[in-house]
């Protein structure tokens, strides 16, 4: 692996996406790391973070505006295997939101 920025295998994910994934930066994905389902009255935004990987973050963050992000407390679920599931539901209001999902190292 080249870079932590560089997308080595075109699949829409930087290589520190695919280590804080547990994913191989060599090999094209097809699934988004970010799920968002719209209920009647909620949208629920679930993602899976790799607990061998403790030195990467994963954060939910979400606007209005595509300017200006804040950050979504969301709390374990459950595990799965090596994955620790998070997911948060948000009422459904007038405005749009957006999401997406953001990956640092811890220092």
């Amino acid at each position: 692996v080249t870079s932590p920025n560089l997308d080595n295998d075109s699949d829409g994910l930087s290589n520190l996406f695919e280590y804080a994934l547990g994913t191989d930066p060599a090999v094209s994905g097809n699934q988004s790391p970010l799920e968002i389902t719209l209920g009647s009255s909620s949208v629920i935004a679930s993602y899976a973070v790799n607990i061998l990987r403790p030195d990467a973050d994963l954060l939910l963050e979400s606007s209005s505006d595509l300017v200006k992000w804040s950050p979504v407390n969301s709390p374990p679920v459950a595990i799965r295997g090596d994955l620790q599931l998070y997911s948060v539901i948000q009422p459904i209001t007038s405005g749009r939101v957006f999401y997406r999902l953001g990956v640092r190292l811890k220092p």
